[in-house]
């Protein structure tokens, strides 16, 4: 707090305010990004994503022997085994031991089931009114996944402004592609 009162513009609340959202911020953190912090060699965020969502928690993914992380729909084999090995690794979990005493872990939300349970989905462009983080959030809260490229393996395609090569590739595999307008009413 002394350093930052000291900064023009700021009183002494001022400054324990910023010092208590840093901590609070700090502490609490998504599974999902806590995973991808970790550095895991082939653990982005779509797949840390689908780790935290399968497993719902640190310790299981701790738990988690490589016949329990192949079968999640988009992880497979290489990045099975490069989980497992660094879930199990001593020193690695000393760290993890130590670090799980200074924050607050956020599991993630169960998904739902429905009609797009299930299905995958590729964002491109740019959408008029969602931030294709926000559209991504919200297609996995209906219980589909997310994927960076389009594949025979995709189910639809939300094409935005300026769509470029995935609107071609969809075309191509005979991919259905949507409009954000259309997407919205997808998911009621």
């Amino acid at each position: 707090v002394g350093d930052i009162a000291l900064l023009e513009g700021f009183k002494e609340k001022a400054a324990q305010n910023v010092v208590d959202a840093l901590a609070k911020a700090a502490a609490s953190i998504p599974l999902h990004r806590l995973l991808i912090g970790l550095s895991i060699d082939h653990v982005g965020e779509e797949t840390a994503r689908l780790i935290a969502n399968h497993f719902q928690s640190l310790e299981a993914i701790r738990n988690a022997y490589i016949e329990d992380v192949v079968p999640i729909y988009g992880v497979g084999e290489i990045v099975g085994q490069s989980l497992v090995t660094w879930m199990h690794t001593a020193h690695n979990q000393y760290l993890l031991d130590r670090l799980q005493k200074h924050i607050v872990m956020q599991n993630p939300i169960k998904r739902s089931e429905g009609p797009l349970a299930g299905k995958t989905f590729v964002f491109t462009g740019t959408l008029p009114t969602l931030g294709r983080d926000q559209a991504k959030d919200m297609v996995r809260a209906k219980g589909a996944h997310v994927a960076n490229s389009v594949s025979v393996k995709t189910d639809y395609v939300v094409l935005g402004e300026d769509a470029g090569g995935k609107a071609l590739q969809a075309q191509k595999l005979g991919v259905k592609t949507l409009t954000e307008k259309e997407f919205l009413n997808k998911l009621h």
